[in-house]
């Protein structure tokens, strides 16, 4: 325990420290914005860029905005209230801002669309930021220029702060662990990084000890274009190949999962997945005082049903076989039990919202026949979920000789995630097969449906001041007897609570409305801005789609100019292709609309949840409360086991660190005092 608790403390600081140096990291980079209200006209453009992850943007959006270095930089001219430059009605900015929008939306090519492989759609807020450069490096940068020397000089970045929304899992969009606000090129990516799509993290557990956790999951009909910067023309079929696994640094306990999976994929219809999947799982687990090792092979058919408007926004069905190899091994090493066992296993998970909030259902059922035994035996589950934030009463806007000023720091609001579960098992029950307690590696309200952690029915009732599968619920005077229960149920809370001073909103609440408001009504900000460009995401999405489901030939039409033309037939032919090209286009637009409208219904409540209430990074004190109980035929002590702990939330973009300890309230002789829990999540980069 001590080795535990002093890994624990050593893993809070690096990470608290690791905080305090991101935020003012930000802090500084927010500074630096110092040419913002620049008024002289006697700077040079040095150099326009685009921040987008990892920096990497498309060598023709490069090539397009360093034309515009040694221009005269024109800022906003107060004396007139107009802005100008050149021919162009506007300031240098706003026009660098709109030749990004422009090239965005014609960059169709882009795989940052790409529905099947990612399940990916951006909502994007546009502001730019100048800088004054030293004038040693103005002198440097124009040292051949016939104004030189240069002294006056300014770098401008177009700030593209981007709302990903994960369409395929839309729990993980309310996720305190939000996705980077950067714009992403797919495109521009290293090819393995996105044919691997990895995620990990880091579980501790009592019983489990600290675990380190992977997963991959690929298209593998996508795999050959991705790895070499392509797009695939596969847009339904795919081929998925996932793998997840966990393996115990301190004991011989792992779980490994193998699933290749046949689906016709298509967002926006009624029956949006049909799938076949075969899968392999390889377990070594705790089992009360033993081990369970399980070898299986599944073979399922899963089918997936989109909501049509109401609170239940998506249903999954899952159906088929398991053929398993189960050993249970007692705590003094003797198997008590081994057989192979066939068995039928179906399930049903359901998706919804409820007055601001995300919920999740699930039932699961299994019909099995051991091999050693004569008889079967059968068990039903179920669990609910609810995930919500009250956020509470924050002044957001105020108003200062008529210019807006907007809070720097989201609404504070207070999160709630709650759960409930019971099981019953019958027939000839084996003992492997029973119920057991404990904390888990299930995140019910968060994981993939198709997760080999979703698909499984649960253990057991989740108590977390319980070591994993720790908890049987039967007590005799030598001790605890693990011979598991035949029935369960357990209600959990966890709820967090807000500390403003340490976070960063994911979408700046910058003005972007001018000076002589009357209210603080009439003010809007970047995050205003975002949600009102939900329509805008959908029209390139339809656009994107259209594209790509031309063939290469009508692709390459509609980018025909007329005007190329050497002679008049050869301009008559152009213009001809190019009315083919653009019909069919249009035609593809119209097939795809409705697949969008009924996506955007199911988005538009997640861009304005996530543009108001995610963060950059947080850290949040939680508070955890558990209740549980295994009942278990003819014991005599059975009580419902209370847990009640807490902890700290720590999110950083894409990383999550959570560490808590709860402590069992009425345990007897032989429970455990309580259990530390770790988890970091480490999500995928994109």
């Amino acid at each position: 325990m001590a080795t535990t608790t002093g890994s624990l403390s050593v893993s809070i600081c690096r990470f608290a420290l690791f905080l305090m140096l991101f935020q003012q990291a930000t802090a500084r980079a927010a500074t630096q914005c110092s040419g913002d209200n620049l008024i002289e006209t006697d700077h040079l453009v040095r150099d326009v860029k685009v921040d987008a992850l990892f920096g990497r943007i498309p060598d023709e959006l490069h090539r397009l905005l360093s034309k515009h270095r040694g221009e005269l930089y024109r800022p906003f001219d107060i004396s007139d209230e107009t802005i100008a430059i050149g021919q162009d009605t506007a300031m240098s900015s706003l026009v660098f801002i709109r030749e990004v929008r422009e090239f965005l939306a014609k960059a169709s090519l882009d795989s940052r669309f790409g529905m099947s492989r990612y399940d990916n759609i951006s909502i994007k807020g546009y502001t730019a930021c100048v800088t004054k450069v030293d004038p040693s490096e103005c002198q440097a940068a124009f040292t051949n220029d016939p104004r030189s020397p240069v002294a006056k000089c300014v770098d401008v970045t177009v700030q593209v702060k981007a709302v990903h929304v994960n369409i395929g899992n839309l729990s993980s969009n309310l996720l305190s662990l939000a996705r980077s606000n950067k714009l992403l090129f797919y495109s521009r990516l290293p090819g393995p990084l996105l044919a691997v799509n990895p995620t990990f993290w880091m579980d501790q557990d009592r019983e489990y000890g600290t675990a380190l956790v992977a997963g991959t999951r690929t298209n593998l009909f996508d795999l050959p274009a991705v790895i070499h910067g392509g797009i695939s023309a596969s847009q339904d079929t795919q081929l998925v190949l996932q793998m997840d696994g966990s393996k115990s640094i301190h004991n011989d306990l792992y779980s490994a999962t193998t699933t290749l999976a046949l689906l016709n994929a298509k967002r926006g219809r009624s029956v949006e997945v049909l799938a076949l999947e075969g899968r392999f799982a390889s377990n070594r687990q705790p089992h009360g005082e033993g081990v369970l090792l399980t070898n299986a092979g599944h073979l399922n058919g899963n089918v997936s049903i989109r909501g049509n408007g109401g609170p239940i926004t998506k249903c999954s069905f899952g159906a088929g076989f398991r053929w398993a190899n189960n050993r249970h091994i007692e705590g003094i090493g003797t198997v008590a039990e081994r057989t192979l066992e066939r068995a039928f296993e179906s399930r049903m998970i359901a998706d919804g919202h409820f007055s601001g909030g995300y919920m999740r259902g699930g039932v699961w059922f299994d019909y099995a026949s051991p091999d050693y035994r004569p008889g079967s035996y059968r068990r039903l589950a179920a669990m609910f979920g609810l995930s919500r934030e009250f956020s509470l009463p924050w002044n957001g806007c105020r108003l200062k000789d008529g210019r807006c000023s907007f809070a720097e720091k989201n609404a504070p609001a207070i999160g709630l995630e709650m759960i409930i579960g019971g099981g019953k098992a019958w027939g000839g029950v084996p003992e492997y097969a029973r119920f057991y307690g404990g904390n888990s590696a299930r995140s019910f309200l968060y994981d993939r449906h198709d997760s080999p952690k979703m698909t499984d029915l649960p253990d057991g009732p989740l108590i977390r001041s319980f070591g994993r599968n720790q908890a049987p619920g039967i007590y005799s005077t030598g001790g605890i007897a693990a011979v598991g229960g035949t029935a369960y149920w357990n209600f959990n809370v966890t709820v967090s609570l807000p500390i403003p001073a340490f976070s960063r909103p994911l979408i700046p609440p910058l003005s972007i409305t001018g000076d002589k408001v009357p209210s603080c009504d009439q003010c809007k900000s970047l995050k205003d801005f975002v949600k009102n460009n939900v329509s805008e995401g959908k029209n390139l999405y339809i656009d994107s789609q259209a594209f790509r489901s031309l063939s290469r030939q009508l692709q390459a039409d509609l980018a025909l100019d007329p005007e190329d033309a050497r002679t008049e037939e050869e301009k008559k032919e152009i213009e001809e292709r190019l009315r083919k090209a653009e019909a069919a286009f249009v035609l593809a637009q119209d097939r795809f609309r409705p697949e969008a409208d009924g996506i955007w219904r199911e988005i538009t409540p997640m861009v304005r949840y996530i543009s108001d209430n995610a963060n950059l990074y947080s850290v949040k004190p939680v508070v955890m409360f558990d209740v549980a109980h295994v009942l278990v035929p003819g014991a005599t002590q059975q009580r419902p086991l209370f847990a009640l702990g807490g902890g700290l939330q720590f999110t950083v973009v894409v990383a999550k660190f959570e560490a808590g300890y709860l402590r069992t309230l009425n345990r007897l002789p032989g429970d455990e005092r309580g259990n530390f829990i770790v988890r970091m999540i480490f999500e995928r980069l994109f």
